[in-house]
C-alpha cells in the first residue's frame, strides 16, 4: 500500500497485491530474499513517482556504519556524554551543564 499526492493535493492510495514471502528454512537467505522483494516493491513506486520519494530512515546504519559517518559520529558523542553522566553519578557529583564551569 502506497500513498501518492495528486496534483490537486489529494492523496490516492495504491493497493498492490500482497508480497509473497519466501520460507525455505534458511533464515539468512530468506531474510535477504524477502528484504529484496520488499525493496523491489518500494523501488517500483519510486520509479513511477520519483518526485514524491523521501526517505527519512537509515535502515542500514548499524550493519554499514561507514555509509553513515555523521550518524556514527553523533552516536559516539552520545555514548561519551552518557559515560560522563554515569561516571559523575557514581562519584556523587552533579553533572555539569554544557557551557558551565
Amino acid at each position: 500500500m502506497f500513498c501518492v499526492r495528486d496534483p490537486d493535493g489529494q492523496l490516492t492510495i495504491h493497493v498492490k497485491p500482497p508480497l509473497e514471502t519466501i520460507r525455505t528454512g534458511d533464515l539468512r537467505s530468506d531474510l535477504q530474499t524477502n528484504t529484496q522483494i520488499m525493496m523491489n516493491a518500494v523501488e517500483e513506486m519510486i520509479r513511477e513517482y520519483p518526485d514524491q520519494w523521501f526517505w527519512t530512515l537509515k535502515p542500514w546504519k548499524v550493519a554499514y556504519p561507514h555509509l553513515y559517518r555523521e550518524w556514527e559520529e553523533r552516536r559516539r558523542k552520545r555514548k561519551t556524554r552518557k559515560k560522563r553522566r554515569v561516571s559523575h553519578r557514581k562519584k556523587g557529583a552533579q553533572p555539569s551543564l554544557p557551557g558551565s564551569t
